[in-house]
């Protein structure tokens, strides 16, 4: 399960539309990385997408949700809000 942490270490409560999540802490990049990509799918797989659908919400290619899914790439602030909003 995702932990999404502010600052300070704190738990924040799990995203939907009307909240912000603050993503600080480089070194944590590839825990959360990962962490989020396996979310990204099982997310995904619940509303029973695709990848190609769900990538054309997004307005990013297949190719970039793979590499979101499997921890490889992370996502910017756009495409996070974009992902909340899906």
């Amino acid at each position: 399960m995702l932990k999404i942490l502010d600052q300070r270490g704190n738990k924040l409560p799990p995203p939907h539309k009307e909240r912000t999540i603050v993503l600080a802490d480089k070194g944590q990049n590839m825990e959360l990385n990962l962490e989020l990509g396996q979310r990204v799918k099982e997310l995904r797989e619940a509303l029973n997408l695709s990848r190609k659908d769900l990538a054309e919400l997004l307005d990013i290619s297949d190719y970039f949700l793979v590499e979101i899914e499997l921890g490889r790439r992370g996502v910017s602030n756009v495409t996070l809000c974009k992902l909340a909003d899906a």
